[in-house]
Order: structure tokens, then C-alpha cells, then sequence
């Protein structure tokens, strides 16, 4: 993240508009805190990490106000995801620990991407190639996930939240945005990273990966809203 940071405000590889200088400024803040969020996990700094990640989280929240989206109506559903996003951060860190609550919080910030993104447009053929593979990534990475959590109350919130993570992927892929299709795929890296950690093998030096992949998708979800002039 740090590095998209420093290359400077020209993003049209990705189908991106130029970003202001307010937003370049905001992208830097958002980018150095991630930063320090990540090397606090590394280290295992819990103190910082508690302040650094849900930070993040703000200034991603702060550029979504800064760069020109297209189209407009997008903002406040991408800025609903970011926050429920925030949200989900803080009731899972390690002093809080709130799994429920947090997934409940994740599945509603993901729900509100799925709406934002059907504001951009979505294509009928794009969207069935996109279905097919998010169905094939559920079986193949989250099925021990869903073995792990049977029978408990975890259960049925852990299966619907696949089933929406995996449509919000679809539905950002056939919006054919190379920013939003690649972020959603991190992002949903990130989430099944997580759930393994969480529920099916406890991987502590995972962590650092699961919080730079969500941080880098949740970017790039962010500045896919914004569409560079052809």
C-alpha cells in the first residue's frame, strides 16, 4: 500500500482518474498508518495495532469524500462498506475479540458494496464467468470454513457470508473496473485467510498478510469508483 502510495497520483493502468492533491494527501495518510498497522502486527505491538488499523480505516473512509466517483450514488454505499468495515476492525481486535458481532458488521459493509456496485453497471457475461469462479473459490477455499463451524451458531452467518463475499467478487469483476475486481479479489483473500485463522487453523504469522491484503482491496475498491477519462 505504501508503495501504491509513493508512485504517484497517476493511476490510468488501472483505469483510474489522476487523483487531486487533497486526495494524493489523503491516500499518503492512509498509507502510512496501514504501514505502521502492519509492522505493529509483525512485531506484535497490540497497543498500536489497536489504533493504527481502525485509522486506516478512517482516512479509506476520508478519500471516498475526496476523489470524483462515477457514478455519484455510488458514494454513500461504498462509504456505508467502509465504515460497517471499521467497524467489524474494532470488534475484532484482540482486546475486543467479538467474532458475531464483527461478522454481522463485515456482512452488512459487504452487502452495501454489492449495492454501490450494481450503481455502476454491471455486465450480463462478465457477471456469469465472475459467479462461476467466486462459486469455485468458496469450494475450494472456504469449504474447511464450513466444516469447521457446523453445527455451532456460527453456522448459518458464516454460509451467507461466503455466499455474499462471493457475489460482491462476482459483481465487481463484471463491472470490468480493473481496480474494483482486483480489490474485491484481495479482499475476499483476506476474508478466507481470516476464517481459517479463526476457525480452522490458528496461523498467528498469517496476520500480517490478512491485514495487508484487506487494506490494499479496500484501496482499491475505493479508487475504482473513479473512472479516468478515455
Amino acid at each position: 500500500m505504501v508503495a501504491l502510495a509513493t508512485a504517484g497520483c497517476r493511476w490510468h493502468a488501472w483505469g483510474v482518474q489522476d487523483l487531486s492533491l487533497v486526495a494524493a494527501l489523503v491516500l499518503a495518510g492512509a498509507a502510512v498508518t496501514a504501514g505502521v498497522d502492519w509492522l505493529a502486527v509483525n512485531f506484535n505491538r497490540q497497543r498500536i495495532e489497536e489504533i493504527a488499523k481502525p485509522l486506516t480505516m478512517v482516512w479509506l473512509i476520508a478519500l471516498v469524500f475526496v476523489i470524483d466517483v462515477e457514478p455519484a450514488g455510488a458514494r454513500l454505499w461504498f462509504f456505508l462498506g467502509l465504515l460497517c468495515g471499521l467497524v467489524g476492525d474494532v470488534l475484532l481486535l484482540p482486546r475486543m475479540g467479538k467474532v458475531m458481532p464483527a461478522l454481522i458488521a463485515f456482512l452488512a459493509g459487504h452487502a452495501a458494496y454489492i449495492v454501490g456496485l450494481a450503481s455502476v453497471g454491471i455486465e450480463d457475461r462478465p457477471f456469469v464467468i465472475g459467479m462461476a469462479a467466486a462459486a469455485l473459490g468458496v469450494i475450494v477455499l472456504g469449504l474447511p470454513i464450513v466444516s469447521a463451524v457446523k453445527g455451532t451458531p456460527l453456522q448459518m452467518p458464516v454460509n451467507a457470508y461466503l455466499a455474499v463475499v462471493a457475489t460482491m467478487a462476482a459483481m465487481a469483476y463484471a463491472t470490468q473496473r480493473p481496480a474494483l475486481w482486483i480489490g474485491a479479489v484481495l479482499f475476499v483473500l483476506s476474508d478466507v485467510l481470516l476464517g481459517r485463522d479463526r476457525f480452522v487453523s490458528p496461523k498467528p504469522d498469517q496476520r500480517v498478510f490478512v491485514h495487508m491484503l484487506y487494506h490494499v482491496g479496500q484501496l482499491l475498491l475505493v479508487l475504482g469508483l473513479s473512472v479516468a477519462s478515455t
